[in-house]
């Protein structure tokens, strides 16, 4: 009986290329899979931003007095310091836009109000326009000079909002 080859070139050569089209397509699954999980999360943070905005527009707490009635897109800046707590994670602040279990930095006129740190890998940002204004209420004019871009001054401000999750 003679000696007989066990493994061919050929046949080194065909399961290699196999094994390369296997892990290729487990590669191409896992980007996808991975592609998939970061479209989801990346929308329910932004779900959760809007919704803290909404929230804090919505409050009476943080809106700006304009002859008993609260303007729309408004934050009244001392208001919105009361519900600043003293602790680095501003419990009072988070729970009141509906973020009490997420990671969250709000700044108003670049002025911080909650800071978590944000080193997270996803974070999802908002950035508008907001009429801030202080104790003292505000008048119909002075709302609608400010809106129309004549002049924001005296008790109502036009700054910006930024609001990130993560």
């Amino acid at each position: 009986m003679t000696k007989g080859q066990i493994f061919s070139l050929d046949f080194l050569i065909a399961v290699s290329i196999l094994i390369l089209g296997i892990g290729l397509l487990m590669n191409s699954v896992y980007l996808s899979t991975y592609e998939a999980k970061e479209k989801l999360e990346k929308r329910n943070l932004s779900e959760k931003a809007e919704a803290g905005l909404t929230a804090l527009f919505s409050n009476a707490n943080a809106g700006c007095d304009v002859n008993g009635h609260y303007a729309a897109h408004s934050i009244n800046l001392s208001k919105l310091d009361n519900l600043t707590s003293t602790d680095a994670k501003d419990i009072a602040l988070k729970k009141a836009l509906g973020l009490g279990d997420m990671n969250v930095s709000l700044e108003v006129g670049g002025n911080q109000k909650i800071n978590d740190g944000m080193n997270l890998r996803n974070i999802y940002a908002v950035e508008i326009d907001v009429m801030a204004c202080e104790n003292s209420s505000v008048t119909f004019t002075a709302l609608r000079n400010c809106m129309n871009g004549a002049s924001c001054a005296g008790p109502i401000t036009q700054k910006k909002l930024k609001i990130m999750v993560g």
